[in-house]
Parts: C-alpha cells; structure tokens; sequence
C-alpha cells in the first residue's frame, strides 16, 4: 500500500491518491480522494485494519466554507475507509472548534478491532499550552477515549509536545513515542509507556496525563542493565527480592526480538545475547514477579 498526493495538470486542488501495489511494482488499484487537501507540507498515512479495510487519514482545506470555519477549525482531519479491492466505504472528520488546532502525528492498527491516532493539540487561546495527544477509535471511527500528554522533564506550557508515534505492546500496553520543542529548535525525544486505557495502571485517569511514578528510576528498583550500548551480551540484574519474571526485546516496530520466560519464583539476573542485531536503539521491557513492569530502551552498537 502506498499514500501520496496527485495534482492533475490544469486543476488547482490536490488530491490524496491511495494505491496498492504488487511485489512487481504494478499498480493493482488506485483511488483518488473527493476534497481538496490542505496546502503545505501535508501527507497521507495509511493503515491496514484488523478486519481488512484500508483506513488513509489527510488533511482538507475547508477554509472557503464558511459555515464549517464558523464552528471548526478549517482544516479537519479526513478519515477514508476502503475495502481491500479499493472500493470507497464511507468518510468521518476529526473535528476541533475553530479556536483549537490538531497536527497528526501518524496512524497505527491495533490489535484488536481499533486504532490509534497520534499528534498535539493546541489551543489558540492559550497558545502555549500544546499538547501530545492519542487518540484510540474502534474500527468504525467512534472514540473510544482520548487523552492528552506532558512528560514531566518538559513540564513548562510553552514546551512543544507531541507524540510522533505508538507500538502497542503484547499485554496491549501502549508506548508512545513524544518529542518537544524545549530545546529552542532542538527536539528531545522521550517515551511513555500508558496501559490500553490510555493511563498508568488504572482503568481511568484524567484527559491530561503525565508521567509521575512510571518514569521509573532503575536504580530505585536495584535494576542494573548495561552495557549500554551492548556489543555482544546484554546484562540484566536486580534484587534479591524483586526477581525478573519475564524479559523481551521489541525493536521500534513492536517486533519481538528476544523473549525469556524464567522460572516461576523469578530470577535476578540473565544475559540477552543481541550480537546479531543490527545497530540501533531498541526498548527492552521486564516483568517482575511483583507484576511490576519496567521499560527501557537500550542500544546496540
């Protein structure tokens, strides 16, 4: 599947163009979007849903009506279904009052009959205060909730904060990838990993969330890995009385690498062999017999 953008010569408007293509690189089927797309910089994404559907989300200029601009911001998202021969389904907007903005991040199929959309959200009237922002909708684009993020390191309201992206995890753990302008022009990266409601450990929390006690301090937990960066052997250590219960290694698709199911009472320390992976970061997740999880990312050099 591939997302792009079509201008026919002689028409101003620009159009979303959806195609599938096979492994010989000829185009199996194409459609084209029915609105113009907002002017810039502006991409399509795609997903493909658990139920076979294809999901493309752009954004539209819907500047020149002026009943919608009266109400919404003039450049909603646009969320289009396909079927798996290309056949359009049907249409919904991601909506914001025209005093608020929404940037998309990216889309993501879950597991499950849903999906996630990332970005920030913005109000024009408090313009310092920005957002990360996820989104979890079933597979027919009602919300299931939304909720809203700031990484405590970034605790300032004109810190720029957005969450690029999400890899849901096998327990249905969600971690989400944020970036903020904090640093002038520099962006820094931080993760966050949230339960499938959109919260730390519980099934409900606030529509704006930070992390506070799941940024875990490893040390705290006498949780040592190194070396980091890892060549060869990845080492892992831990109390006495907070045994390891289980280990895995995503890489930054939610692909699991390296999973170590360890005996029933636990085990405080194991060597992840990581010589065969390729350079680069990966996140490493342990279960502790407690049930506590912990996240970190590590890489390999």
């Amino acid at each position: 599947m591939a997302a792009t953008l079509n201008q026919q010569l002689g028409v101003n408007d620009i159009r979303s163009q959806l195609m599938k293509i096979n492994n010989l690189g000829n185009v199996v089927w194409e459609s084209f979007g029915e609105e113009k797309l907002r002017g810039g910089a502006v991409i399509a994404s795609i997903a493909e849903l658990s139920n076979g559907n294809i999901l493309q989300l752009y954004e539209v200029d819907k500047f020149d009506d002026f009943a919608y601009r009266l109400v919404y911001n003039p450049f909603p998202v646009r969320m289009d279904w396909y079927d798996a021969d290309g056949n359009f389904l049907f249409h919904k907007y991601i909506e914001y009052p025209n005093v608020e903005q929404f940037e998309r991040g990216d889309v993501t199929a879950g597991n499950g009959d849903y999906f996630f959309v990332t970005g920030t959200h913005l109000d024009n009237e408090m313009p310092s205060e920005r957002y990360g922002v996820v989104t979890k909708f079933d597979n027919q684009g009602d919300t299931i909730w939304a909720k809203q993020y700031y990484h405590p390191d970034y605790p300032e309201p004109n810190d720029r904060r957005f969450i690029r992206n999400l890899v849901e995890l096998d327990n249905g753990d969600l971690l989400l990838l944020g970036m903020t302008g904090a640093q002038g022009s520099y962006n820094e990266v931080w993760f966050m990993r949230v339960n499938e409601h959109g919260c730390f450990g519980t099934a409900t929390c606030e529509d704006l969330v930070t992390s506070i006690e799941t940024d875990l301090d490893l040390s705290l937990l006498d949780i040592k890995i190194f070396p980091n960066p890892a060549t060869d052997i990845l080492q892992v250590t831990s109390a006495a009385d907070r045994p390891i219960q289980s280990a895995k290694l995503y890489d930054f698709s939610g692909q699991i690498l390296v999973e170590m199911d360890l005996p029933s009472n636990g085990q405080s320390a194991l060597e992840i062999p990581v010589a065969d992976f390729p350079e680069g970061n990966y996140i490493l997740s342990l279960e502790l017999n407690s049930g506590k999880v912990v996240t970190q990312m590590v890489r390999m050099k």
